[in-house]
């Protein structure tokens, strides 16, 4: 596993462009957890959840684990987008250091 700054795995990860693939069903993705946001944050309402998801490719392959707000109305609550942790590319497994 490679450690890098966070703003570098935000950037591989747009680069990847692994959400819209994700919007497009290129990947798929799994919940691992989804619990209420308890506050949710600021701007979203009440029974936001606070979720970690990770996206496989079509062969089961792990891609990408992220952290995301999830409205009531089924859109992205917080900045709108995902939050990558962990994500494969080139073999490797990056992650985040805070």
């Amino acid at each position: 596993m490679v450690k890098i700054p966070l703003d570098n795995l935000r950037d591989l990860f747009n680069q990847c462009d692994y959400y819209e693939m994700v919007l497009q069903r290129q990947l798929r993705h799994e919940t691992i957890t989804s619990n209420h946001a308890d506050p949710p944050p600021y701007g979203d309402p009440w029974c936001t959840h606070s979720q970690t998801v990770a996206y496989f490719d079509h062969q089961g392959n792990f891609v990408a684990e992220v952290h995301q707000f999830l409205r009531p109305d089924g859109k992205l609550g917080a900045s709108g987008l995902p939050d990558p942790k962990r994500l494969f590319y080139n073999g490797e497994i990056f992650w985040a250091s805070h």
